[in-house]
């Protein structure tokens, strides 16, 4: 007698169940970092300062004189986005987490578009893209205030649209100095 399900698709089942739940617990740790009103990691709190002088207006390289040296080495589009959060919602980690969770599902869907791009197969991109939420790394830096998880985004729309645009130069150009210049 058969079965319902063959093998494969058995499989392949139980893989996107074990990978969904873990989605879903991926997103309920998410929401308890959210509740937490400290800094969870070293820069954080410097990142979300740095946010919010752009968020009252103030420059995010200030002049450098000769006593006192503070200095950015980042490009502004994560502050510009966290800091015009921050005044809206007010001085606190939670605009700045969720710009990094927002880039973190955006990960997910990136890995997902490449990995199909790539072999033709929808399923494997849904996996793959399931898997990232399994990497330690990504479940404890894509919650926190902290730019990392916005430059790997950029860095994979990068790879997704060479990938996807393969051969049409000009679109390649632009779209990867876009992405260069984001982040």
């Amino acid at each position: 007698m058969e079965s319902i399900l063959s093998r494969g698709k058995f499989l392949t089942v139980l893989v996107g169940s074990i990978l969904s739940i873990n989605l879903v617990t991926f997103l309920i740790g998410a929401f308890k970092v959210f509740s937490k009103p400290y800094e969870l990691m070293h820069g954080e709190g410097g990142t979300c300062w740095t946010a919010n002088l752009l968020g009252q207006g103030l420059s995010l390289y200030p002049e450098v004189t000769p006593t006192q040296l503070l200095t950015n080495p980042y490009l502004p589009f994560y502050f510009l986005v966290t800091g015009g959060l921050s005044s809206i919602f007010g001085d606190s980690l939670l605009p700045g987490r969720i710009v990094s969770l927002i880039c973190g599902l955006l990960i997910c869907g990136l890995v997902f578009l490449l990995v199909r791009q790539l072999t033709g197969n929808t399923w494997a991109g849904l996996i793959s893209a399931l898997l990232v939420t399994s990497l330690s790394v990504f479940r404890f830096l894509s919650v926190l205030y902290r730019m990392d998880t916005m430059g790997v985004m950029f860095a994979l729309a990068g790879m997704y649209l060479f990938v996807r645009y393969e051969g049409k130069v000009n679109i390649l150009v632009y779209s990867s100095l876009l992405i260069s210049f984001l982040h």
